[in-house]
């Protein structure tokens, strides 16, 4: 995924050395898959680690990087460059500025679009509508009544009956439609 030479490895090791332990390695970008992306290496202490963050191992060195963003650091590089006063750490990463999507999301974009043009309208004649919350990595989807829809004696029937057969039927690779209320209480 990416490539860090071995001499940018020891200059890692160079500087962490020079910090306070705990202290590791960050890789970030500011506006990924834009024309303004940037890219850069900063230190990070692991005591402030983050569920948004992913550690990677190279050796005895630890890379921490945002996990939305792992995919635009595909290919990328980390080398150093001697030049006449000093060592210089060289970041390449050639898909920052491309424009990145992943399959769930066009997926997902799909399923809202369905909600909104098939599913809402018939919920409307009731004062209620239906709303994605997220697609879990299982494959199910997890909505959310509003309106009159929401704690509605109905909305089970509904769910299973309408909502969820016309999703099945549309996206096979669906599982389950899940209602938001009983799906956080596991």
């Amino acid at each position: 995924m990416i490539i860090i030479t071995k001499n940018a490895k020891k200059y890692f090791n160079y500087l962490l050395n020079k910090k306070k332990i705990g202290t590791q390695i960050y890789l970030f970008i500011n506006n990924p898959g834009t024309q303004f992306a940037e890219c850069g290496i900063s230190y990070y202490n692991n005591k402030q680690f983050s569920n948004d963050n992913i550690r990677i191992k190279y050796d005895n060195l630890f890379i921490y990087i945002n996990k939305n963003h792992i995919i635009y650091f595909k290919n990328s590089k980390i080398d150093v460059i001697k030049n006449e006063l000093e060592l210089q750490l060289i970041l390449k990463v050639p898909n920052a500025k491309k424009k990145i999507i992943k399959k769930n999301k066009i997926l997902k974009n799909k399923i809202i679009n369905v909600l909104n043009n098939i599913i809402n309208p018939q919920l409307k004649q009731h004062n209620g509508y239906v709303f994605l919350i997220d697609i879990t990595t299982n494959k199910d989807i997890i909505l959310e009544f509003k309106g009159n829809c929401n704690g509605c004696s109905m909305s089970n029937i509904t769910l299973k009956e309408i909502i969820e057969k016309k999703i099945k039927k549309l996206f096979p690779e669906i599982n389950n439609v899940l209602d938001f209320r009983y799906y956080k209480k596991k």
